[in-house]
């Protein structure tokens, strides 16, 4: 391979985020290589699973706090803050699933399009 086929392949590799066995195994089958968008976007739903990973663990102390015996004002508090934890991780798992179908749209299975679906 030329230097100059080299210094392509390694741009490529760095711009797709692809090893270089699957950068070529990619463009010799004909499929897509990932943007560099899709790279960011995948990379924002992977920094969302550890915000939504750190909420269910604070979910999970409120719970524990809440088990303690207090008084009725301070368990209704924590009951509240455990409330919105829950609510913000499925907004956030929501938020995953519809950036997840932007970036890998499902595809029709070759059965389905033999049957016209």
């Amino acid at each position: 391979m030329a230097e100059s086929e080299q210094r392509e392949l390694a741009r490529l590799c760095g711009q797709t985020g692809l090893s270089q066995s699957e950068l070529i195994r990619r463009l010799i089958v004909g499929a897509n290589l990932p943007s560099p968008q899709d790279r960011a976007g995948w990379s924002d739903i992977k920094d969302i699973l550890k915000v939504n990973a750190d909420m269910a663990r604070l979910g999970n102390l409120f719970k524990l706090a809440l088990d303690e015996e207090q008084g009725a004002p301070r368990t209704r508090m924590l009951g509240s803050i455990a409330s919105q934890i829950d609510e913000a991780r499925g907004e956030l798992k929501g938020l995953v699933t519809t950036m997840r179908e932007v970036l890998q749209p499902m595809r029709t299975r070759p059965n389905d399009r033999q049957k016209g679906r």
